[in-house]
């Protein structure tokens, strides 16, 4: 089995966000019981890697909830947390930050 999603709200309006989502989108709307690395007991949403992408997309909603994944069935349980992509004009403008530091030290 592949990677399993849970979601955990924080609050409840993203809670029936997450419900009426799930039931628009044509899933059925499962809760586990999970714990994380600490053994924190969280109730969350058994959700597809597609509705993910449906969270990460959502202004609000992202903020709102927890994701959680686990590799397979008897893997751990760890929080997700999303890595922000760097544009290249960032990436360029650090570089040349750190060479002028260098050259200033020099």
């Amino acid at each position: 089995m592949a990677t399993q999603w849970y979601v955990y709200p924080l609050n409840d309006e993203a809670n029936s966000t997450i419900s009426e989502g799930l039931t628009a989108c044509g899933h059925t709307v499962s809760t586990a019981l999970i714990r994380d690395k600490e053994h924190n007991p969280y109730t969350a949403f058994l959700v597809p890697g597609s509705f993910i992408k449906h969270i990460l997309k959502h202004q609000t909603l992202n903020k709102e909830c927890w994701i959680f994944c686990r590799e397979r069935n008897y893997g751990t349980v760890n929080r997700w947390i999303p890595q922000k992509r760097i544009s290249q004009k960032a990436k360029a403008m650090k570089k040349k930050a750190e060479q002028l530091k260098k050259e200033k030290s020099a």
